[in-house]
């Protein structure tokens, strides 16, 4: 094999637009599902009609909305993993800020991994398996994956090659 060619080999997934696109987009994304947390606490139902109609779209069957200052938590927590991965994605970051946004990377892949094994092994019977097959589990494994590419970092210039 010809190591100098494997050696110039850059990865797909380390090239700077979409590591790019992923500190803008993955921090963004967060943000914006930790504001629709907070309307939530304050009162707003959407995409349901009332508190048991959301609870069951977003959370499923038989599923109760939690008291206003559990969602206020949730959107706190999204709020400061957006925080971390926007630290993590500037120039300088350092160690706490990429094991962070891993972490957060972490917990998005998992759930997004774990919940479409779950809603069908049970079948798509409902509305929040349906959604969950096909928006938020896919929603968590995209901003899961960017969250990763962020914690990676940019990708490194390859020294340069000495001519013979």
């Amino acid at each position: 094999m010809n190591a100098p060619l494997l050696s110039r080999a850059v990865p797909i997934g380390r090239s700077r637009p979409v590591t790019r696109a992923a500190a803008a987009g993955v921090p963004t994304g967060l943000a914006a599902i930790a504001a629709l947390h907070a309307a939530w606490a304050l009162g707003w139902r959407w995409p349901g009609g009332s508190d048991r109609e959301l609870a069951e779209t977003v959370g499923g069957p038989g599923a109760e909305l939690p008291p206003p200052a559990e969602i206020w938590e949730v959107a706190g927590a999204l709020a400061l993993a957006a925080a971390v991965v926007a630290a993590a994605a500037r120039p300088r970051a350092g160690r706490l800020e990429r094991a962070g946004t891993w972490a957060v990377a972490g917990v998005l892949l998992l759930r997004g991994a774990a919940f479409p094994v779950i809603d069908l092994a049970g079948g798509l019977d409902d509305r929040f398996e349906r959604l969950d097959l096909l928006l938020y589990s896919p929603l968590c494994l995209a901003l899961g994956a960017g969250a990763a590419l962020v914690a990676r970092g940019a990708p490194r210039r390859l020294p340069a090659r000495r001519a013979v």
